[in-house]
């Protein structure tokens, strides 16, 4: 049994052509004959006499051993493109859908200019939409002002060449499907292409929300801690210098309360009150035998000597002889703090540098520790 159209041999109760795709009804054995004729559609098979072509015709004339696997030719120019468009044109046409006509002719996409991105997801190109979606957030994010300008250079270029990258694009899946489904029927092929193609509204949009909240947040954060990194530079600047400023003077009234060594390092700790910043400020001063402590603090803006722990030790003793008075055992309570509160704020302001230079803290820092050479240059 053969196609009535393009004569191709057909499998035992097959009905549609796999070359043409042409539906056979009845029972083409109880034909007579058939009669090839050219056409501008290609070869067509019409009636013809009894007994001019049998089965043995097709057996053993030459002109007909290729008859089985006969391709339809596109036009006289033979060219790939054209061959393409005039035996898989329906295919094409089944995969992209509807506006195929409109897509294949016009050179301009309006859609794919107005709606960016989201279109290209919408025609379920997926894998150049989300590439394009990054694309543009890492222009977003690192370059903020030239966004408008990207957008704008964007739509021209998408809507200028959408049509032909997709009537491309499609053109590979539908080879590659004819391909794969080369024993099945023209039938199944064209309702294959026609759901593999076609558009998708829930994905482009479930997609798009997705990279316009990336967006929001990713440009939301950039510039939060941008503002917040110029805020704690600018305030730890301040902090910092006014707190060198009050050791270095703290330094300079050593005459005034002189003591016994030499300098090693200097301490400032800041405490908040309310809008006001109030400080401490620590001398440590080294001597062969013992480590003493300067206190001094702020008062009404003004740098106030507090006390030293150079007699510590002796009060200390006093106190385990048992001779200790009210006011040295206040005095000795007072000077123990001193030291202690040294050496927690040295702590926390090691701490605090290193977050700092780890990127893992952004408050404004408390506590600042500088060195001889910082103190007395």
């Amino acid at each position: 049994m053969r196609c009535k159209k393009c004569g191709k041999k057909l499998r035992e109760k097959e009905k549609f052509c796999t070359i043409c795709g042409y539906y056979n009804s009845g029972n083409n054995e109880k034909d007579e004959g058939i009669e090839f004729r050219n056409s501008k559609d290609g070869l067509v098979l019409d009636d013809f006499e009894p007994n001019l072509l049998d089965e043995s015709t097709y057996e053993n004339n030459e002109e007909y051993d290729d008859l089985e696997e006969f391709d339809l030719k596109a036009d006289s120019s033979g060219t790939k493109e054209n061959e393409f468009f005039y035996k898989d044109e329906k295919y094409l046409e089944a995969y992209i859908g509807e506006d195929y006509k409109l897509i294949k002719k016009s050179p301009f996409n309006i859609y794919a200019f107005l709606l960016n991105w989201s279109y290209v997801l919408y025609r379920k190109m997926y894998v150049v939409g989300i590439l394009g979606m990054v694309i543009t957030g890492i222009v977003v994010l690192q370059k903020p002002k030239f966004l408008i300008a990207y957008i704008l250079i964007t739509m021209v270029i998408i809507g200028l060449a959408f049509n032909k990258v997709y009537i491309f694009l499609s053109k590979l899946k539908v080879e590659f499907m004819i391909k794969k489904l080369k024993d099945t029927d023209s039938f199944t092929i064209e309702n294959i292409c026609e759901k593999r193609g076609g558009v998708k509204v829930v994905p482009a949009l479930i997609i798009y929300l997705i990279f316009l909240i990336i967006i929001f947040f990713s440009m939301f954060n950039v510039y939060y801690n941008k503002n917040n990194n110029t805020t704690f530079w600018t305030e730890n600047s301040e902090n910092r210098a006014t707190c060198n400023s009050l050791v270095r003077s703290a330094y300079k009234s050593i005459e005034e309360n002189p003591v016994t060594g030499t300098l090693s390092e200097g301490l400032c700790s800041i405490k908040l009150k309310g809008d006001n910043k109030e400080y401490d400020v620590y001398l440590k001063i080294t001597n062969a035998d013992k480590i003493i402590y300067l206190h001094y603090k702020t008062k009404e803006r003004n740098l106030v000597y507090d006390k030293n722990t150079e007699d510590i030790q002796e009060l200390a003793a006093k106190k385990v002889n048992g001779n200790i008075t009210k006011e040295e055992e206040k005095d000795l309570n007072a000077k123990r703090k001193i030291e202690e509160d040294y050496y927690n704020k040295a702590k926390k302001s090691k701490e605090e540098e290193k977050l700092i230079e780890e990127k893992k803290d952004r408050s404004e820092r408390k506590n600042y520790t500088f060195t001889k050479d910082e103190i007395i240059r």
